[in-house]
């Protein structure tokens, strides 16, 4: 059986898993025959894994698109790294296009509080940006990842966007600290792999935010406190507090609450 063929010229990988080695995987030395066996399935593993370019060429014969977008509201307050991140792409593009005015930079800026699962119908500035790529007014999508676009259970939003991606030739372009992914819908191989980060961006609520939503319901169910509004049972007046509970009153009267 012999060994996958070369990555395409199109993209440079920067780095591999350092467990995808033959000492990874068995503790014993393998026969010439397993060993071959064993490196196609590696093969196979790292194709899975995204490929970095180390540049990229944007389209500068359309506009960029940088699309921001953040689930909870007031996250663009509390979690303010994540908009600061989102933010950097500006400049990122700037650089990429080479040219001194920000005019073919198109942002399209969701703030905070706009959930990946909603259509495109209802996310005017998603809307936006689709109006602008069927007028074939953009060539490329700069995101901090993939599911700033969708969150999509059933994958309507995500084929509508492909579909349209693909005939428009546009790609998305994703910055890391690895290097440049660049999901060219017009390739096979790229739609697959943007699939398969679609298929994790859904994943995470189902799983992550499930998991989290289930461990606080069961804390709740013991009769602790599970977080957010404090719940009228837990409401106690001062002098019923323990002791070792009470708070002074000068804290509130040095930290007053702001409505």
């Amino acid at each position: 059986m012999s060994e996958p063929s070369a990555l395409p010229s199109s993209h440079i990988v920067l780095e591999t898993t350092s467990t995808h080695t033959t000492s990874g995987f068995l503790s014993f030395s393998p026969t010439p025959a397993e060993e071959e066996l064993m490196m196609f399935f590696i093969g196979l593993r790292f194709f899975d894994e995204p490929m970095f370019q180390q540049s990229i060429q944007l389209d500068l014969s359309r506009a960029t698109a940088i699309l921001y977008r953040q689930s909870r509201r007031g996250s663009d307050k509390v979690h303010i790294e994540s908009r600061m991140l989102q933010e950097s792409l500006k400049p990122f593009v700037v650089a990429a296009r080479g040219e001194d005015s920000e005019e073919n930079i198109h942002v399209f800026d969701e703030g905070a509080g706009v959930s990946g699962t909603k259509g495109i119908d209802k996310r005017k500035k998603l809307q936006e940006l689709h109006i602008e790529i069927a007028s074939n007014l953009i060539g490329d999508i700069v995101l901090a990842r993939p599911d700033r676009l969708f969150r999509d259970k059933h994958f309507a939003n995500v084929s509508t966007f492909t579909q349209l991606a693909e005939k428009m030739k546009i790609k998305v372009i994703v910055p890391t600290d690895k290097g440049v992914i660049v999901y060219d819908f017009t390739k096979e191989k790229d739609l697959q792999a943007f699939q398969e980060a679609m298929i994790q961006a859904y994943a995470y609520i189902v799983n992550q935010i499930g998991y989290m939503n289930r461990a606080r319901a069961f804390k709740v169910s013991k009769g602790l406190y599970g977080g957010g509004t404090m719940p009228l049972p837990y409401v106690l007046r001062a002098g019923e507090l323990p002791a070792t509970l009470r708070i002074s009153s000068t804290f509130f009267s040095s930290c007053p609450l702001k409505i």
